[in-house]
């Protein structure tokens, strides 16, 4: 299962290394690709955890984390709007 969020706060590649790192350790998470510059974090795990579960281990690593916003085209796609 695959989990995107947006993450706020990240300000280098350090940044992302420190999130990276604790996503790694936490149990069920298979890999994780994390991009300062994109403000995302896309969390591969075995489907135990809630998106409120990857984004509590990046609060807990000193960062924001929130549901990504739908990019305008996938919302178009679904008849968002």
């Amino acid at each position: 299962m695959e989990t995107t969020l947006e993450v706020r706060g990240m300000h280098c590649r350090g940044c992302e290394m420190a999130i990276s790192k604790a996503l790694a350790g936490t149990p069920g998470v298979k890999s994780a690709r994390v991009d300062y510059a994109s403000e995302r974090a896309i969390v591969e795990h075995d489907g135990r955890l809630e998106p409120a579960d990857v984004a509590s281990v990046i609060k807990e690593a000193g960062y924001e984390a929130g549901p990504a916003p739908m990019k305008t085209a996938r919302k178009r796609f679904l008849g968002l709007f």
